[in-house]
């Protein structure tokens, strides 16, 4: 019997939610924390990462533990891409960009490639994601998970 993608999806994203448990609102100094905009502050560029680490992207698993150990470093984004040992700017990116390399520990595995019947490889898990976050628009520049 083949199962449809629709009720493979929802059957692995009910999982999902019930591994992970209530999801926790992440505030700093009683403020929301923004999506977009400048990156003024270590604490920031922490609380947007974090949130990034807590909810699934389209080929990775949200934190299947809270995330803990969340640091924050201001470099530009060649040392960040150095520090990760990733090559390569991205798309309209100068070396010379201000970004946060934000450190967050947890727990990911891989949820893809997601085929069209569904299927999908289980690879992982990783317990150190590194998020590079330009520090003048606050959006990722890109993730690595070790």
């Amino acid at each position: 019997m083949r199962l449809s993608p629709v009720i493979i999806t929802l059957l692995l994203l009910a999982g999902c939610s019930m591994a992970r448990g209530p999801q926790p609102t992440l505030i700093w100094s009683g403020q929301p924390v923004p999506t977009t905009g400048p990156i003024a502050n270590a604490r920031d560029a922490m609380a947007m990462a974090t949130k990034m680490a807590e909810r699934p992207e389209f080929d990775c698993s949200a934190s299947l533990v809270p995330v803990r150990n969340v640091q924050a470093k201001q470099m530009t984004l060649a040392q960040a891409l150095e520090r990760q040992g990733t090559e390569g700017l991205g798309s309209g990116n100068r070396p010379d960009t201000p970004v946060w390399l934000v450190t967050v520990v947890g727990e990911w595995i891989y949820t893809g490639p997601h085929l069209t019947d569904g299927s999908g490889a289980a690879v992982g898990p990783w317990h150190t994601y590194e998020i590079v976050l330009n520090a003048e628009t606050g959006k990722r520049i890109q993730g690595k998970m070790r």
